[in-house]
């Protein structure tokens, strides 16, 4: 954490205590601030706009932040990880092994049941969703949309736009028609006969 002598003690607890809790009010409270409930705010508020405070946070989060190799490398361990690694002789999960490299386990527990029996459960990352997100950064795949111009393939076989709309509107009358069929002599107005009439002329 870069020099702090232009700080107050409180200050500099404040920025310890928000570096941990995320919480100004609460960092404010942890480091000696006192008062009523809008004073500790307005305080943790002055304290973050604080220009040599605000460097302090950013720098610490750009530590803290992981950047993109840091993340490839930690996504090839999950896609590389072997379950058998944190298993011991006896094929109980080991807790050593769970506490030294436990950010490629999901999940991991020891249990006894009513007969004195003890369960072992271990659930890791998904290695093959891990696996596919190395591949897409490294552009193995290829996600392509086809844009279709309809006109353009309409003309390349002889087709103009008021032959295709005439035949759209005739595919349309005609699937109405026999839908149609089944309605009684008495009901309303057949839609077929409006899209008729409504049809323009091309």
């Amino acid at each position: 954490m870069q020099e702090t002598q232009n700080l107050t003690l409180n200050q500099i607890r404040f920025v310890e205590a928000y570096l941990r809790t995320w919480n100004p009010t609460l960092a404010a409270k942890e480091a000696g601030y006192s008062g009523t409930p809008q004073a500790i705010h307005a305080s943790a508020y002055h304290n973050l706009k604080h220009p040599q405070i605000k460097k302090m946070v950013e720098e610490a989060i750009a530590e803290k932040v992981m950047g993109a190799s840091e993340v490839l490398a930690r996504l090839s361990q999950q896609a590389r990880a072997n379950i058998a690694e944190f298993l011991d002789e006896d094929g109980f999960v080991s807790m050593d092994a769970v506490r030294d490299r436990g950010y490629l386990v999901k999940k991991a527990r020891i249990w006894e049941d009513a007969a004195g029996r003890l369960h072992t459960e271990i659930e890791m990352y998904d290695s093959q969703a891990a696996l596919t997100l190395i591949a897409r950064h490294l552009g193995l795949f290829e996600d392509k949309i086809k844009i279709v111009d309809w006109r353009a393939e309409a003309e390349a076989i002889g087709i103009n736009d008021g032959e295709l709309f005439n035949t759209l509107v005739g595919a349309v009358t005609a699937s109405i028609e026999e839908r149609s069929r089944t309605v009684d002599a008495g009901g309303p107005p057949r839609i077929a006969a409006q899209i008729e009439e409504r049809a323009p002329t091309v």
